[in-house]
């Protein structure tokens, strides 16, 4: 097989592509662990809306340290929380769905790149992909 070589800018379309990717990896990790932080802070205010007295003793845990409030304090701070991190959650999709079309435009320009410097290649490619959806049947 002859070996493809690429062009300077196919070289840095790739680079930012590979720069997208990583981001888009870290953002997902992001929004995995954020939705889970969510789904504590839902859990314990439902727990707490549950208890009818507001001056019930509670703890939260604050860098190692539990730091006494009451239930009518904590409560309204979890609500405050959970919306801080729907926005946060809303954000992260959007910086998502703007790599994702960048990454489709790297996608889509590479590819037309290559096919305009190996046409016969890209034509046999095409012609195998048409037998094989014709049933193997060529004509």
């Amino acid at each position: 097989m002859e070996k493809q070589e690429f062009t300077e800018e196919q070289k840095e379309m790739a680079m930012e592509y590979q720069k997208y990717d990583l981001e888009r990896k870290t953002i997902m990790n992001k929004l995995v662990e954020i939705g889970e932080e969510k789904r504590e802070h839902e859990l314990v205010c439902d727990t707490l809306l549950g208890i009818q007295d507001d001056d019930r003793k509670t703890w939260k845990l604050v860098n190692g340290h539990l730091i006494e409030k009451t239930k009518g304090e904590i409560v309204p701070e979890l609500k405050s929380n959970i919306e801080n991190i729907i926005l946060l959650t809303g954000k992260l999709n959007e910086r998502m769905q703007t790599l994702l079309t960048r990454m489709r435009k790297i996608e889509s320009d590479l590819g037309q790149q290559i096919k305009i410097q190996h046409p016969a290649k890209e034509e046999t490619k095409d012609d195998s992909a048409a037998s094989k959806s014709a049933g193997g049947i060529v004509s």
